[in-house]
């Protein structure tokens, strides 16, 4: 039987300072703790958890670490792909600071991924995220992108251990159909060392290079299965930026093919 996990994202949307001052946050702490392990509670297969991001909601995931901490697991964003389109970019030293935020505060941590893809600077902001417009998948770049993601993962591990921190990582996959995304993702574990994979324990699923249509979606998840990584990998599978139960489409009419799950 699959196991569900609804990951809340953008809670500080709308809330003033709620998230980002301990003290405003604090007369609500026991009722909103109760809601959290209520709604974990009432269905036996499927959890409540939450996602900050470590560079544009660092304050948020302190919060949420220290005070509200009955989420089934807290996940970090990175922020890479908004970093990415800055005037300054992706620093070593931007990168190491964020490692360091998702080692002491989250569960799970989100990799600085790579993205195959190419730019013609008409998209930016929040759409970014959720449109292609402005932007192409670049198939001749999987591998050089798959390389320098495997590099940020490695240091995001070192880190991790320097500070003797319990998070694990989640591994994101790129591409835009069966062949690419199986390049990105099979570079990435392959160059791994079995204690580095330890770290790792699920794969989620981008959609920066095919688009979020429903089309694009479902190739996605019914590629999975032909991913030549360990399962434990397989098993647990995180769809990115979902927006809608619909999306998840495969697991509900073809559970017998999802049985890794």
């Amino acid at each position: 039987m699959i196991n569900f996990e609804y990951v809340i994202s953008g809670m500080t949307m709308g809330t003033s300072n709620l998230y980002y001052d301990q003290s405003v946050l604090e007369p609500y702490v026991e009722v909103l703790n109760n809601k959290i392990t209520f709604m974990d509670n009432k269905y036996p297969r499927q959890n409540i958890s939450m996602l900050f991001n470590s560079h544009t909601e660092p304050s948020h995931g302190e919060a949420m670490h220290d005070l509200l901490n009955h989420w089934h697991n807290l996940y970090a964003d990175s922020g890479g792909l908004q970093l990415s389109r800055t005037k300054k970019g992706l620093t070593p030293e931007i990168k190491d600071k964020i490692y360091k935020h998702q080692a002491k505060y989250s569960d799970i941590a989100m990799i600085f991924d790579d993205i195959p893809v190419e730019f013609d600077g008409s998209n930016s902001g929040w759409s970014m995220k959720t449109s292609t417009f402005g932007r192409r998948f670049a198939r001749d770049l999987i591998g050089n992108t798959a390389r320098s993601t495997l590099a940020n993962v490695k240091r995001q591990i070192e880190v991790f251990n320097a500070l003797e921190s319990d998070t694990k990582i989640t591994l994101i996959v790129q591409g835009q159909d069966l062949e690419s995304y199986r390049e990105y993702i099979e570079t990435i574990v392959n160059g791994l060392t079995e204690k580095e994979l330890e770290r790792c324990v699920s794969i989620s699923l981008a959609s920066a290079c095919s688009g979020s249509g429903f089309n694009n979606r479902m190739e996605m998840i019914y590629s999975v299965k032909d991913f030549q990584i360990p399962l434990k990998l397989k098993k647990n599978i995180h769809l990115l930026g979902l927006g809608s139960h619909e999306m998840m489409m495969p697991f509900f009419v073809s559970p017998d093919y999802f049985d890794f799950v």
